[in-house]
């Protein structure tokens, strides 16, 4: 967080909360969906959803907690998994779509 008390620093304080909330809801609801499906081919596409939202709120949550370099190094692999997370749902629903299950 930041440490000044200007409107823009308490907008980015703002920001980053809402971001840390939201991020905690859709992550609780991702795993509520992916149990729901689990064991059909939609649960496969739906599984790395939990993941990458479990690494936005890591990147979210340290902000400003550790140090800069700390910060950057743990920020650079969770943006990767969340990546590589995007990357796997996509490729499965693209293959759900084509009608291959596996």
């Amino acid at each position: 967080m930041t440490d000044a008390a200007t409107p823009s620093a308490v907008l980015v304080d703002l920001l980053l909360n809402l971001q840390l909330v939201l991020s905690a809801v859709a992550f609780v609801l991702s795993l509520i969906a992916y149990r729901g499906y689990a064991g059909t081919p939609w649960g496969r596409v739906l599984e790395p959803i939990p993941v990458l939202l479990a690494s936005i709120l890591v990147t979210t949550g340290i902000e400003g907690a550790v140090p800069e370099a700390t910060y950057l190094l743990v920020s650079a692999v969770c943006w990767t998994v969340t990546t590589g997370a995007v990357v796997l749902s996509t490729y499965r629903i693209t293959t759900l779509r084509r009608g291959a299950s596996r």
